[in-house]
């Protein structure tokens, strides 16, 4: 019998060309089902410490309960995979920001699609809802272009495509918390620094190949795209 996962989808940042974020964050989130009981115990274990309800990462200000959530997550069995799109390189007559976000999720999908295959395995589908028509549209995008785009690679792969409210949904709250920790470690804050502590504690979980994840677990949108260490480490307030 095949192993069932589900695919939890999240994002950081905006895309609004010119006039959003720089940065923008796509994250995929692969859980077995049959791991799902034992994660939310530990997210209620987690959730309990920090005294929060739900995870929401932008609302957390104290650096030392993020950090408290990062290092507590690495004891949830889970993987994700990242699209990262650096919309200053975008013109306005380039693309709109429903083709950019519909190419992402191609792209992230394409890669989960491998993992699944490595793993002999199916998943269900499951998008952080935005409550709106834009819901149905992208599980339409998905259903009816994706999946028959990787259909020539991976045969029956994927399932159910469904969205749901994050604040309700445990599971995807871990897809907004490594989308969120990559962002801040591309986008400078208002001072002008890079945060990466955060993601580089949760990179252990990220998506390998042959102990790689250039490409695989981070994929640049485009290579021109693609930001150098060296940079984050020089507006780095913790450099190591």
């Amino acid at each position: 019998m095949e192993t069932t996962y589900t695919v939890y989808i999240d994002e950081a940042g905006d895309l609004g060309i010119s006039r959003g974020t720089q940065w923008f964050v796509l994250t995929g989130v692969l859980i077995k089902k049959d791991d799902e009981k034992e994660i939310r115990n530990i997210l209620s274990q987690i959730k309990t410490k920090v005294n929060l309800s739900y995870i929401h990462w932008r609302t957390i200000n104290s650096f030392q309960k993020k950090s408290y959530i990062a290092n507590q997550l690495l004891r949830a069995p889970f993987t994700y995979c990242n699209v990262l799109i650096d919309t200053s390189l975008i013109s306005n007559a380039e693309l709109t920001p429903v083709l950019l976000y519909n190419y992402a999720c191609r792209l992230l999908l394409e890669r989960a699609s491998w993992f699944l295959n490595d793993e002999t395995a199916n998943a269900d589908i499951v998008l952080s809802s935005r409550g709106t028509s834009r819901d149905d549209e992208l599980m339409d995008y998905i259903e009816n272009d994706i999946f028959i785009y990787l259909e020539n690679n991976v045969k029956n792969i994927f399932g159910k495509v469904s969205a749901k409210e994050a604040r309700k949904w445990d599971m995807l709250q871990i897809a907004d918390v490594c989308a969120s920790a990559l962002f801040s470690a591309m986008e400078k804050d208002g001072f002008g620094f890079y945060h990466p502590c955060h993601h580089l504690c949760l990179s252990k979980k990220l998506y390998r190949r042959n102990g790689r994840y250039n490409n695989i677990g981070i994929k640049y949108y485009s290579k021109k795209m693609q930001l150098r260490k060296e940079a984050i480490m020089q507006n780095t307030i913790c450099k190591k």
